[in-house]
């Protein structure tokens, strides 16, 4: 499943559409992902999609509008909501952490 979210965090990689890619039943997939990785699939996913968000607009000076996108996520609120839980920041002002530290 790791693997999986690797390859297609920046598409619609819902825990019932990798069940299916994978041959599990959702409920295995979701019972057995917790257990492991001791948060569920959501959580890994949007925070593995926030590591991608910084370090696009870290390295690529990417717009963060071009940047959400990027990473996987529908629309802005639930990136700006996902990347302040993440990082303690909003998009903005990470880019402006990051401005003043250059």
């Amino acid at each position: 499943m790791i693997s999986y979210i690797d390859l297609h965090y920046n598409e619609n990689c819902s825990l019932q559409k990798v069940a299916k890619e994978l041959g599990y039943s959702y409920s295995y997939l979701s019972r057995t992902f917790k257990e492991i990785m001791k948060r569920n699939y959501t959580e890994y996913l949007n925070n593995y999609r926030i590591i991608i968000a910084t370090q696009m607009i870290k390295n690529r000076n990417m717009p963060i509008a071009e940047v959400y996108y990027e990473c996987g996520f529908d629309n802005a609120r639930s990136f700006n909501r996902n990347f302040k839980k993440y990082t303690g920041y909003t998009p903005t002002e990470f880019l402006k952490q990051l401005t003043l530290s250059r």
